[in-house]
């Protein structure tokens, strides 16, 4: 596995996504101050131009086997998805927080669990949420690493 540091020097520049600001990232580093790993996962998002970018992905990169089709949230839908609403609310106090938003229909956000370095995206369904904002493990799906998931869409 590359550290963020490898990624941004092998995927920085080679996407056409939005890029963070000075001003967005402040606020994403106050809104998520008590985040473990807030660091890292803040450089991918300024060294690679990912916001707004949108991936598909067939059952066959998917590990979970079932697909994906999101788009790489913006900073304002990242905060309103991890303290407004559910999955994001259970997510984060567990420590997952959000990357994509869902444009297959199903509306299950996908997230990064900050707690690990090793940047795998996960989706979350609703029904994961469990009684005092606990999420049932089992359902929570490991979709594509991030240095998979950069490979396949500058190979596409």
């Amino acid at each position: 596995m590359k550290s963020v540091k490898e990624l941004i020097e092998e995927f920085g520049g080679k996407f056409k996504g939005g890029k963070l600001d000075d001003r967005q990232s402040q606020k994403l580093r106050s809104k998520f101050a008590d985040i473990d790993y807030f660091d890292s996962w803040l450089a991918l998002m300024q060294g690679i131009d990912l916001i707004n970018l949108n991936f598909e992905l067939n059952a066959e990169t998917d590990i979970s086997d079932f697909g994906a089709d999101f788009e790489i949230m913006n900073p304002q839908d990242q905060m309103e998805e991890a303290y407004d609403f559910y999955p994001g609310i259970a997510a984060i106090k567990n420590g997952y927080i959000p990357f994509g938003i869902c444009l297959s229909g199903s509306g299950d956000p996908y997230f990064i669990n900050y707690k690990s370095d090793e940047f795998i995206v996960y989706r979350i369904p609703h029904d994961a949420v469990l009684e005092n904002d606990k999420l049932d493990e089992n359902k929570i799906e490991k979709v594509i690493s991030i240095e998979s998931l950069l490979n396949l869409y500058l190979n596409r």
